[in-house]
């Protein structure tokens, strides 16, 4: 029973900071505060980089490239640029690595 009633302690004290933080900051700068502490772009990157190896190693285990023709390669590269924006998270991804490449 004593357990439970840490748990609740704890559960309330962060609803109240996240409140205290809302009606200080705002909610726009809440979610960013919680962007960064989550690492949210890493995690996109690392899932669109996935995603993209995954389509690069079945294309190019399957039969249908080579590995030493330009224009087969050019066209494995297109075809993962479009499949790498399929879905709103590899969308996101895309765009965070895209991000991420110009800001170096």
């Amino acid at each position: 029973m004593g357990n439970c009633q840490h748990v609740c302690k704890v559960v309330k004290g962060q609803i109240a900071r996240i409140i205290w933080g809302i009606r200080n900051d705002g909610i726009l700068a809440f979610f960013e505060s919680e962007r960064l502490r989550l690492n949210i772009p890493l995690i996109f990157r690392s899932f669109w980089l996935m995603r993209c190896g995954i389509h690069m190693y079945i294309s190019l285990v399957s039969s249908e490239f080579a590995w030493t023709d330009v224009e087969s390669l050019n066209t494995l590269l297109k075809l993962v640029m479009v499949r790498g924006c399929e879905t709103l998270p590899a969308l996101l991804g895309m765009a965070s690595v895209f991000s991420w490449i110009c800001a170096k």
